[in-house]
C-alpha cells in the first residue's frame, strides 16, 4: 500500500511540474518571499476547507456507509496535512526570528522538510476521498478529491520555493537556464 502512494505521489509530482507555477523562473531572491506566514497561513486556510469536507463526509458515511474506512482516512488524512502545516507555522513563531514576513534560508529548509510530509498527506488524502466517492457517492468526497489535488499543486510550488530560498545565499551555484 505505501509503495502505492508513493508511486501515485511521484506520478501526480511529475505531471504537475510540467504546468506548475514555479515552473516560471523568479527573480532572484524573491523565493523567500513567497514562503512567509502570510503565504503559509493562506494555505493553512485552505487545508482547513479540505478538513471541513473531509468531516462531513466522515460524519455522513464514517460508520454506516458501504465503507466506512474510506470516508475516516478521507478524513484522518486532511487532519494530518493541516496539523503539519499548523505545526509549521507555528515552529517558526519560535526562536530569535519572529518577523512573520521574512523566511530565512535556514527556516527554509525546515518548511521544506515540512511540505515533503504535507505532500505525502495529501496524496493519501485524494486516494482515500477518491475511494470515498466511488462507494458512498459522496460530493463532499468527490469536491475533497479535487481540492486535494489543487493543495497538492500548491505543495509542489511552495516545496520549490522553499528549495530556491535555501539555495539563494550559495551564489556559487549556477543559475538554472533549463528548458
Amino acid at each position: 500500500m505505501k509503495k502505492t502512494i508513493v508511486f501515485i505521489a511521484m506520478a501526480i509530482l511529475l505531471s504537475v511540474a510540467a504546468t506548475a507555477q514555479y515552473a516560471v523562473p523568479i527573480r532572484e531572491g524573491q523565493a523567500c518571499s513567497m514562503i512567509s506566514q502570510s503565504q503559509l497561513n493562506k494555505y493553512l486556510s485552505k487545508l482547513k476547507n479540505l478538513l471541513t469536507i473531509a468531516e462531513k463526509d466522515k460524519d455522513k458515511y464514517g460508520t454506516t456507509g458501504a465503507y466506512p474506512a474510506t470516508a475516516i482516512h478521507f478524513h484522518l488524512y486532511a487532519a494530518a496535512a493541516y496539523d503539519s502545516m499548523k505545526a509549521t507555522i507555528d515552529w517558526l513563531n519560535t526562536g530569535s526570528d519572529n518577523n512573520p514576513e521574512n523566511t530565512n534560508y535556514v527556516e527554509a529548509m525546515t518548511v521544506k522538510n515540512k511540505i515533503r510530509e504535507i505532500i505525502t498527506q495529501l496524496t493519501a488524502t485524494n486516494h482515500w476521498a477518491e475511494l470515498s466517492a466511488i462507494y458512498h457517492n459522496s460530493a463532499y468526497a468527490s469536491c475533497g478529491k479535487e481540492e486535494a489535488l489543487r493543495l497538492l499543486a500548491e505543495a509542489v510550488n511552495i516545496l520549490a520555493y522553499a528549495g530556491r530560498c535555501y539555495t539563494d545565499p550559495y551564489k556559487e551555484i549556477p543559475p538554472p537556464n533549463c528548458k
